[in-house]
C-alpha cells in the first residue's frame, strides 16, 4: 500500500492512496480524497476510488465470462459551520459494483450538531449506506482500512448491504475526560455473510446474503487524554435485534429476536523521540436470544497496528516517510457495516498487513 499527501494551496489538502494484493489473481485499487474550505463556514470533501477485484462466482454453472470485477465509488459531503452554535453536514454517494446482480447504488446523509456550551453538543443524524464484498473501496487511508481483497466465491444473485441508521447523541467534556450517550435504530436489507473456508480451500472468502433484520438500542463511550502523547476510549453498547425471518445457515442469522452487548476499547500512543504511533484496537460482543441457546453467541476481534517514521529519508527527499504495519483479525472497519455484521462474519484468519505512507 502506498498514500501520498499534500496540500492546495491555502484552502485545502488531499490524500491519495493505493494497494495492490496478490493471491491467485492480483487485485488492486486507488482512491483519492480531497477536501476544500470555499468560505462561509463551508468545508466540502470529495471522495473517488476505483479498482478491481478477485472475484468468482460459486458453483461451476455460472457464466465467469460475464462477470465484471470492477468496483468504484463517488461520494461529496458539505458541512456547514451556520453559526457559532450550529452545523449541518449533507452528503451523498454513488457505488459501482460490476458483479452485482444490482450494479448502481446511490446513498444520503444528513446531519446537525447543536453547541450547548463550550464543553456539549447534541447531534442528530441519518444516513443510507451500501456495503460491497471485501469493504469499501474509497479506504485506501491507511493500513487499518486495507479491506478483505483476498480471493472471494460469491453466492449466485448476490446483491449489495442496504443499511439505513438514524442516531441522536450528546457528549459533555469533564477535564481530561469525554462522556458521550447515544441511541440509535438501524434497519439492514440483504445483509452480507463472509465466511473463511477450512484450509483445504485456502481460505477463501465465501459471501452470501442473510436476509434482512433491525436493531435499536443506545450506549456509552467514555474517551480521556493522558498529556500528549497518549489517549484511551471504551464504549459499550446495548440494543434489541430482530428478524422477520430466521434463517438456519449460520447461529448469527437462527434467532428471531435477541439482545446483544459490544464492548470495544482503543488506545493510541505516539512516541515522540522515536517517532513511532502505535494503536491498539479490541472489541467483544455477545448475542443472547432463546433461538441460539444453550450457549450465547460471542465474538471478539483485535487490531494492533504500528506506524514507524523515516525520517533519515526525509531529509534526502524532502518527504515524511511511514512504514505501516497491523497484525489484525477485525474485519470491518468502525465507520463500515451495520451493528451486527462482525458478528456474521466466521472463522476471520489473521493478517499481518504492511504499507508505505509518504507526504509531500
Amino acid at each position: 500500500m502506498v498514500k501520498l499527501n499534500g496540500r492546495i494551496a491555502d484552502s485545502g489538502h488531499w490524500t491519495v492512496g493505493g494497494l495492490v494484493a496478490e493471491r491467485e489473481t492480483a487485485t488492486w485499487r486507488v482512491a483519492g480524497e480531497f477536501v476544500f474550505e470555499p468560505g462561509s463556514g463551508h468545508e466540502v470533501q470529495v471522495s473517488t476510488g476505483y479498482g478491481t477485484r478477485a472475484l468468482r462466482p460459486l458453483g461451476f454453472g455460472s457464466d465467469q465470462a460475464r462477470l465484471d470485477h470492477g468496483v468504484g465509488a463517488v461520494s461529496f459531503q458539505d458541512r456547514w459551520q451556520a453559526t457559532d452554535r450550529l452545523a449541518t453536514t449533507i452528503g451523498g454517494r454513488y457505488s459501482y459494483a460490476g458483479f452485482l446482480e444490482s450494479a448502481n447504488h446511490f446513498d444520503r446523509s444528513a446531519g446537525l450538531e447543536l453547541r450547548r456550551d463550550a464543553k456539549s453538543h447534541l447531534r442528530l443524524s441519518a444516513r443510507s449506506s451500501t456495503f460491497l464484498p471485501g469493504g469499501d473501496v474509497l479506504t485506501v487511508s491507511s493500513v487499518s482500512s486495507m479491506p478483505v481483497v483476498a480471493f472471494s466465491v460469491l453466492s449466485d444473485g448476490l446483491r449489495a448491504e442496504r443499511v439505513l441508521h438514524y442516531e441522536a447523541a450528546v457528549d459533555q467534556e469533564f477535564g481530561d475526560f469525554t462522556l458521550e450517550a447515544h441511541t440509535f435504530y438501524e434497519t439492514t436489507q440483504d445483509q452480507l455473510v463472509n465466511g473463511f473456508a477450512s484450509a483445504e480451500r485456502l481460505h477463501a472468502l465465501e459471501v452470501s446474503n442473510g436476509g434482512s433484520f433491525g436493531t435499536r438500542g443506545m450506549g456509552l463511550r467514555l474517551s480521556r487524554r493522558f498529556g500528549d502523547t497518549f489517549q484511551g476510549q471504551v464504549t459499550y453498547t446495548y440494543g434489541h435485534g430482530w428478524r422477520p425471518e430466521a434463517a438456519a445457515m449460520e447461529p448469527m442469522l437462527a434467532f428471531r429476536q435477541g439482545d446483544f452487548h459490544d464492548l470495544a476499547a482503543r488506545v493510541e500512543t505516539m512516541i515522540e523521540r522515536t517517532d513511532t504511533r502505535v494503536v491498539a484496537f479490541c472489541r467483544v460482543n455477545r448475542l443472547v436470544s432463546s433461538d441460539v441457546t444453550p450457549d450465547a453467541l460471542l465474538n471478539t476481534r483485535f487490531d494492533v497496528q504500528v506506524s514507524q517514521g523515516l525520517p533519515f529519508l526525509g531529509t534526502i527527499t524532502k518527504a515524511d516517510w511511514d512504514v505501516l504495519v497491523a497484525v489484525r483479525n477485525l474485519f470491518y472497519e468502525a465507520s463500515e457495516g451495520g451493528i451486527l455484521d462482525e458478528m456474521v462474519v466466521a472463522h476471520p484468519p489473521k493478517r499481518v498487513l504492511g504499507g508505505i505512507s509518504v507526504r509531500f
